[in-house]
């Protein structure tokens, strides 16, 4: 399963994953990390595997929007 937060602070993956295994489903999870989680653990019989978030565009401030921004507020 691939998440684009962390596990296991998303129920909705956390429980679809538990019924999985208790199905008798091995489960492997690829989640965010979140500051000082292990980069892999088992958890309740899901393995989790976790990768550091990466930024690669940063939101520009309020105060100096993009040309795209103020083109929609102009229209």
């Amino acid at each position: 399963m691939l998440l684009e937060n962390s596990f296991p602070a998303d129920t909705r993956v956390r429980n679809e994953a538990g019924t999985l295994v208790a199905n008798g489903y091995r489960v492997s999870v690829i989640s965010l990390r979140s500051p000082g989680q292990p980069w892999r653990e088992v958890v309740d019989g899901v393995m989790v595997y976790r990768v550091p978030r990466l930024t690669v565009f940063a939101k520009l401030p309020e105060g100096n929007p993009s040309g795209i921004a103020k083109l929609g507020r102009s229209i």
